[in-house]
């Protein structure tokens, strides 16, 4: 597909308009990135099942699950698009920093981890082996905010805003989760007191793994107590919430942990923690920028 056809299916697609129609000649186009492997090009239908989204991944022009090549992480493509961030008003076990629902949008894909970040990619970069559970294949956890920051830096990846992590985490689904709990995700109920190896559950609609449970994940979000200086009329975007990151005191987790029961592992659920501590149940997931 020509360069102008792509940023208009992008436009097409930050504003909430339909996914252009994409031919099967223009699906053969799609070209490879310079910083990554394509471990498939288009989204497998058996894991990206919605029309609707199918067809936002297809638009960008983009390969959709590749693999970056200076850290060996496997990434999945997320579209631009808008939805509704937050607990709506009736949502079981909602809380007030989760309130009021509020429309953001994301208006330009990025890449996500398919995966928490592991021991072993933690252990390749950083050289240390901080975690309360052994496993290589394991979520990397009891690692501070700090720590995470020198991995970001000498990986040259970044961490998900709060509005892009709901974004990718929901999937197009308006629910609190985007499954049943005992095939989607390690929690109180199944976990046996511990973390496991990463990619054990069912993917959600755009293919990300473990998106809840396991591990807490941290975002770029400072923790505030609600949402109230958001609304419709101002949607929040990305680049605002990336821009107003103050490094506060609790810094803002999202998507639950092995410990959580039901209540935390919700799309909407908010956490906070103090940087400065290692905790059992926290890791992080990274973001990859298109150009980067």
């Amino acid at each position: 597909m020509h360069h102008s056809r792509w940023l208009l299916s992008i436009a097409a697609l930050s504003c909430g308009c339909a996914a252009p129609v994409v031919s099967d000649t223009e699906l053969d186009s799609i070209p490879p990135l310079t910083w990554a492997e394509t471990i498939g090009a288009v989204p497998e239908k058996a894991i990206v099942g919605d029309a609707e989204l199918r067809a936002r991944i297809i638009a960008t022009g983009l390969p959709w699950h590749v693999r970056d090549r200076a850290t060996g992480i496997e990434l999945i493509l997320i579209p631009p698009g808008e939805f509704q961030r937050g607990a709506p008003e009736g949502e079981e076990d909602a809380r007030p920093e989760e309130q009021p629902a509020h429309t953001a949008q994301v208006t330009e894909p990025f890449y996500l981890g398919r995966f928490e970040v592991t021991q072993a990619q933690w252990v390749r970069t950083m050289g240390e082996h901080p975690f309360d559970t052994e496993g290589a294949d394991h979520p990397a956890e009891n690692i501070t905010v700090p720590q995470i920051r020198s991995f970001l830096e000498k990986t040259g990846l970044t961490l998900p805003t709060e509005v892009e992590w709901e974004w990718a985490c929901r999937a197009g689904n308006p629910g609190p989760r985007y499954g049943p709990l005992g095939t989607i995700a390690w929690y109180r109920e199944n976990s046996d007191g511990r973390t496991h190896p990463v990619g054990e559950w069912a993917p959600n609609g755009f293919g990300l793994c473990d998106v809840l449970g396991n591990v807490w994940e941290l975002t770029l979000g400072d923790w505030t107590p609600s949402y109230e200086s958001f609304n419709e009329a101002a949607p929040v975007s990305p680049e605002s919430e990336r821009a107003s990151w103050r490094r506060r005191y609790y810094q803002s987790f999202r998507g639950g942990s092995w410990v959580g029961g039901p209540a935390d592992l919700r799309a909407a659920r908010r956490q906070r923690f103090s940087p400065g501590y290692g905790f059992y149940e926290t890791g992080f997931r990274v973001r990859h920028g298109i150009a980067e």
